[in-house]
């Protein structure tokens, strides 16, 4: 049999699932894609006092939300709405039925689910970003990066339930995340290196497979049905190429950057802004190189009495603004709305460097998913309903972003003492219908490929419904 036709056998048979197919083809190339996408990150992001409901709750529908309206505490955030999931209605149910109270539970329960342990700030076990970077952590030179603001704590906890510590220095931030780690410098970084190894194979891999098939030169032997196949096959795996081709953006991305400037006290009020940016772009350039996937940064601690100059609120901010705020106090709820903004602000900054930065199909901001919440609610009476939670970023396509979605907002209260008030709310139905934000731990681990259906405390199960997407 002569030998072009013993090729174009061996090629048929080895492409007919794909030839008579076109939709199996993409199965081979979401497969090859998935080993050459970007991976997924996760940022826990703490601020401290509580809200107020009526200026951080947003306007509008599910997806037609806004947050642009007069003191609108997200107001900073609606160029990014897209990509954010405000989510209304969360209790700490834990904290409540294990008998923990204001800022002693609330420094505990965010990011763990579990309660503290008696008479300690430990807990009965670890926070979602420890969890996670135990089990996927090690591919990279850092598990995970635990950065503040004004505090030398965190909000995560290890698999034993130890609180563990934060840096909030600028330059030993630098120096621990990215001295020797970044391309362009004397020593390039493990990961950087990993990933464009990685990312050249993918690419020889294709090319040489392209090189063969042109090899058989088939083209003009095949009918025309199979030669609009080949084609199709052909354009597919340049798209592939090129998609594959695109993750050098990280690479490129993790170029060495001057480091912070060596400061006598990281937690003077006055250098609070720069501080926060500078912690703000170590992180980003952490996960641009790959350092780690895995992360959190917290401002100030539960309960700080730290004033904020630099939010225009000249107080001790916990005693003077938070347990200040109600109905009838409007000047203290003026001084928490400019707190949050503030904050709100720095997040934006955030969202906007992780959008700076291309990766793959997108940017770094697709690909990661960040947490931001809070350890109360009403800070005046130092509850747990309603507690704050915004995530953001593109989540790898996991979570059904856009949207602002409520979970029983009117439920949940101590009816004697809450504020605002809320209509129909009495004694009758004090603590009624509480939702556990377990239900979003135990998403966030499904997200990262975890099955599991709870996280922290057992008794609530199930991931929270209609977020992933």
């Amino acid at each position: 049999m002569p030998r072009n036709t013993l090729a174009r056998r061996r090629f048929l048979q080895a492409f007919a699932g794909m030839t008579f197919s076109l939709p199996a083809f993409r199965l081979l190339e979401r497969s090859a894609f998935a080993d050459a996408s970007s991976p997924l990150r996760l940022l826990t992001v703490f601020t401290p006092h509580g809200t107020w409901l009526p200026n951080w709750r947003p306007r509008g529908g599910e997806r037609d939300f806004s947050l642009l309206f007069p003191d609108s505490m997200l107001a900073a955030l609606e160029p990014y709405k897209k990509k954010l999931l405000v989510i209304d209605g969360l209790d700490h149910r834990v904290a409540l039925e294990s008998g923990g109270t204001g800022h002693g539970a609330g420094a505990v329960v965010p990011f763990t689910g579990a309660p503290n342990l008696p008479n300690s700030e430990d807990c009965f076990g670890p926070s979602i970003d420890q969890f996670l970077a135990d089990k996927l952590g090690n591919d990279t030179p850092m598990r995970s990066l635990r950065l503040g603001v004004g505090w030398a704590n965190s909000m995560c906890f290890s698999t034993a339930g130890k609180r563990l510590p934060s840096e909030n220095r600028p330059a030993e931030a630098y120096r621990l995340a990215l001295a020797g780690r970044t391309a362009g410098g004397q020593s390039a970084g493990a990961g950087a290196d990993a990933a464009h190894r990685a990312v050249q194979r993918r690419l020889g891999v294709l090319g040489a497979l392209k090189i063969e098939i042109n090899a058989l030169s088939l083209r003009p032997k095949l009918a025309a049905i199979e030669r609009v196949k080949l084609d199709e096959h052909l354009a597919a795996l340049n798209d592939i190429e090129k998609r594959i081709a695109a993750t050098t953006g990280g690479v490129q991305a993790c170029q060495a950057s001057k480091a912070p400037d060596e400061v006598a006290n990281a937690n003077d009020p006055m250098l609070i802004p720069a501080t926060s940016r500078a912690q703000i772009d170590t992180l980003v350039q952490a996960f641009s190189c790959d350092v780690t996937r895995f992360a959190a940064l917290g401002y100030h601690g539960g309960g700080s009495e730290a004033p904020m100059p630099y939010a225009d609120v000249n107080a001790n901010i916990h005693l003077d603004v938070a347990h200040q705020v109600s109905e009838a106090n409007p000047a203290a709820v003026a001084k928490l709305v400019k707190v949050h903004q503030w904050y709100a602000g720095e997040f934006a900054y955030l969202l906007q460097k992780l959008d700076a930065v291309h990766e793959g199909d997108g940017t770094l901001l697709d690909h990661t998913l960040i947490v931001w919440s809070n350890e109360l609610g009403n800070p005046a009476v130092h509850d747990h309903f309603n507690v704050p939670f915004v995530v953001a970023g593109g989540t790898n396509g996991k979570f059904d972003m856009g949207r602002y979605v409520r979970f029983n907002p009117n439920g949940g209260y101590d009816c004697q003492s809450v504020q605002p008030r809320v209509d129909g709310c009495s004694g009758d139905n004090r603590f009624a219908h509480l939702d556990a934000h377990n239900g979003l731990l135990v998403a966030i681990c499904k997200a990262f490929g975890q099955d599991i259906d709870t996280f922290g405390a057992p008794n609530y199960k199930g991931a929270l419904p209609g977020i992933l997407a």
